[in-house]
């Protein structure tokens, strides 16, 4: 994760995605702002909000910012206390970053991550159901 620098705000850029100026001007100053905000919160482990600026953050991107789609993912991947269903919208929201931006390989890590996790928390569930069962 790494967070979004001054030069890229100088830029009005997101990564490899332009945005123009005009209305977009105000949505991609906040999108920025929500988007470093994101990354701090999820450095203090504080996921919950981190996901509520990147849920406001794909509002104002508009589909054109792969990153509001991967810390998303990352947040609730991080979360220790996520359940199932989140961990669902983690794999959409990395799949969807994966589609914006096809060759970035961070993305392509996370996945491969994510992938391991949710294989992982079903080995679990299934030794837990089968020590209740031999008892």
């Amino acid at each position: 994760m790494e967070p979004i620098l001054d030069e890229d705000i100088a830029e009005h850029r997101l990564q490899n995605n332009e945005l123009t100026f005009g209305r977009d001007c105000y949505n991609a100053s906040l999108t920025f702002i929500l988007l470093n905000l994101s990354y701090a919160n999820i450095e203090l482990r504080h996921y919950s909000d981190a996901v509520d600026c990147l849920n406001e953050c794909e509002i104002l991107a508009e589909d054109k910012v792969p990153d509001v789609y991967f810390r998303r993912s990352q947040a609730r991947t991080y979360n220790k206390y996520s359940n199932d269903y989140e961990l669902e919208l983690a794999m959409k929201d990395i799949i969807k970053a994966r589609q914006l931006d096809k060759e970035n390989v961070i993305y392509d890590e996370h996945y491969k991550k994510l992938v391991d996790l949710i294989d992982k928390n079903r080995d679990k569930k299934l030794q837990r159901i089968k020590s209740k069962i031999i008892l």
